[in-house]
């Protein structure tokens, strides 16, 4: 995940492989949930291309889990009244 933050030049071949991920092996993600909400507390500063394939990627995981999604939703609260 830092490799999003840190605006690599392979972000979104990343976020890609994290959509994929999450697509075809939703239930193996569970354990590392605690990660992925971690890096959408940085979701703020990053790019608005970058930004909206991270959030491409997470929205079946937002669909599933009601947690995930309620923490989801406090970021992007915190996001919108940030700016």
């Amino acid at each position: 995940m830092s490799r999003i933050v840190t605006k690599s030049t392979s972000t979104i071949f990343f976020l890609q492989l994290l959509e994929t991920i999450v697509k075809d092996s939703s239930e193996v993600l569970e354990e590392h949930l605690p990660r992925i909400k971690e890096s959408l507390d940085y979701l703020s500063f990053l790019s608005l291309t970058t930004a909206v394939h991270l959030m491409g990627a997470v929205k079946d995981v937002a669909k599933l889990n009601r947690s995930f999604r309620d923490s989801l939703i406090l970021i992007l609260r915190k996001a919108l009244f940030s700016k």
